[in-house]
């Protein structure tokens, strides 16, 4: 979901799509804006619902008001709202998936100290570490920063980061407005796993990207 009306920064599109491709899977694109995230949402799952599917996954640990949103949008949907991470330690969590090959990329955060410090940063041991003395949630439970991911055990792509840029965005909800530090990765690769082992004289694709609107093509109305 890219709502217009606030910041919500997640990284190159490009990077996204490749995601998405690692997984053998289609990504839906849907823009909204904050006053219509509910009713797109749940447009989404009911195209879903049609098409076979009878489960939602989400990420939530231990907030509680998102969790029973996500279970009442679901419900009136009728499908099933699975929470495999709830009422596990943050910590642990977080340290979890490292141990399991995840690689992720801190692209956006509050831009205030000390979180302003950790945009651009590969999330590793140190990093958890500096945001537990901090006093940080170790996974960004409150949205305390958001992560693209690099590579993962499932995944066929591997994203490495050539250089990008630091920048300022603010934006409103309701009468509260928000600064985000934003890190945009400016030049990757898009490098194939599999492939490289075979022809690993090829150099993979190089990428230049920016700040980016989803296109319309790639939307619903």
């Amino acid at each position: 979901m890219h709502v217009e009306d606030i910041i919500s920064y997640h990284g190159p599109l490009g990077i996204i799509m490749a995601q998405q491709a690692s997984l053998n899977t289609i990504g839906i694109m849907v823009r909204t804006t904050w006053n219509e995230y509910e009713r797109h949402f749940k447009e989404i799952l009911a195209s879903l619902k049609r098409s076979g599917v009878e489960a939602a996954v989400f990420g939530d640990i231990y907030i509680e008001d998102h969790r029973r949103w996500v279970e009442k949008v679901c419900r009136e949907i009728g499908i099933e709202a699975l929470e495999p991470l709830w009422g596990f330690n943050s910590l642990e969590n977080v340290r979890r998936a490292l141990s399991m090959g995840v690689k992720a990329l801190i692209v956006r955060v509050h831009d205030r100290e000390p979180l302003s410090k950790h945009v651009g940063r590969v999330l590793n041991e140190e990093v958890i570490e500096d945001l537990v003395r901090e006093g940080i949630d170790p996974s960004g439970e409150h949205g305390e920063y958001h992560t693209i991911v690099l590579d993962a055990p499932l995944f066929r792509y591997r994203i490495e980061i050539i250089d990008g840029r630091t920048e300022i965005l603010s934006g409103k909800i309701a009468d509260k407005t928000y600064r985000y530090r934003v890190f945009i990765p400016t030049k990757y690769k898009v490098v194939d796993k599999y492939e490289g082992f075979k022809s690993a004289s090829q150099e993979p694709k190089l990428y230049n990207t920016g700040l980016q609107r989803i296109p319309r093509s790639l939307t619903r109305p």
